[in-house]
């Protein structure tokens, strides 16, 4: 293919799945991508004083891979600064059955810089194939607190 740029991959800084017990601290990450991944069977992870952007920012999934999936619990995610980033921090799941879950998760003390969409909540949907399809991957005990600017004026659902 003379004369074409190949398309432009970006992957994750940290890409996290199974993981236990984890801190991660004191870093700064600008990937183009999710500047952390915390997939399926993460549990107890403490994140803190990360400078992320520009990017997607922070993301819990994808989840609903699968049917049969692990959850994602008691993720911390605190005293970060985020910049020109897509969504600062979410959790986006896949449009299909799944016994997988996302409980116990915590974003506090994050500053939010020149923010693209102010939502937390995506459901993943190729093609927009799958409209009025819920994900089965459940949400629950999360806190979000947050300050900053964004270029729409979508709150978090």
């Amino acid at each position: 293919m003379e004369g074409q740029t190949p398309p432009r991959r970006f992957l994750s800084g940290v890409d996290i799945c199974m993981q236990l017990n984890s801190t991660i601290q004191h870093s700064i990450i600008q990937t183009g991508d999710d500047c952390i991944s915390i997939g399926p069977g993460s549990m107890n992870m403490w994140i803190q004083k990360i400078g992320c952007g520009p990017g997607h920012g922070i993301s819990i999934g994808s989840l609903a891979n699968s049917l049969n999936e692990a959850g994602v619990q008691n993720i911390t995610v605190a005293n970060s600064v985020f910049t020109k980033t897509q969504n600062g921090v979410r959790v986006k799941s896949w449009a299909r059955p799944s016994d997988g879950y996302a409980r116990t998760l915590m974003f506090r003390n994050l500053v939010m810089k020149i923010l693209a969409i102010l939502s937390w909540l995506i459901k993943l949907c190729p093609d927009n194939s799958c409209p009025h399809q819920n994900s089965g991957v459940k949400v629950v005990e999360t806190g979000i607190q947050y300050k900053g600017t964004s270029s729409t004026q979508k709150q978090p659902n």
